[in-house]
């Protein structure tokens, strides 16, 4: 009897697992969740649902399509379970993108302020993850 309460002791005190101690998103693959929240709009936004794999340096933008694909991660900084991060692409009239994350050891949480350029728009774009898994080796962003 004494054997297995110092056991389950043991189970409570193990330490947590070695990648909560990096200072990036846990790698693999998520279910994410995001809205798109534009300023006087507030009926327009509609939560969607996706899979997604992430290295773990940055997340995706996905109601911007395309615009920050070829653009610069910069001023990444973690600290205390958060994460912020700039999107800089480079042009008079390109977009930007603000990123600040909380980050837990089963997902994350954040906002995403995205300055579209050309076009003189901002919105937000309210993202949530939940870790699924590893990722198959086609998947990784």
């Amino acid at each position: 009897m004494i054997r297995t309460r110092n056991a389950c002791i043991a189970l409570l005190v193990a330490p947590a697992p070695s990648w909560a101690d990096t200072n990036k998103i846990r790698p693999g693959l998520y279910a994410i969740e995001y809205r798109l929240e534009l300023p006087h709009l507030e009926r327009f936004g509609v939560d969607t649902r996706v899979e997604r794999c992430t290295e773990g340096e940055s997340l995706p933008i996905f109601s911007a399509k395309n615009a920050f694909e070829n653009c610069s991660l910069e001023d990444r900084v973690i600290e205390e379970k958060r994460l912020r991060y700039s999107l800089i692409c480079e042009g008079v009239s390109t977009g930007r993108a603000f990123a600040d994350y909380k980050l837990t050891l089963d997902g994350f949480s954040g906002r995403v302020l995205v300055k579209l350029g050309g076009k003189n728009m901002t919105l937000t774009e309210v993202q949530s993850g939940r870790w699924l898994s590893e990722c198959p080796a086609s998947k990784t962003d």
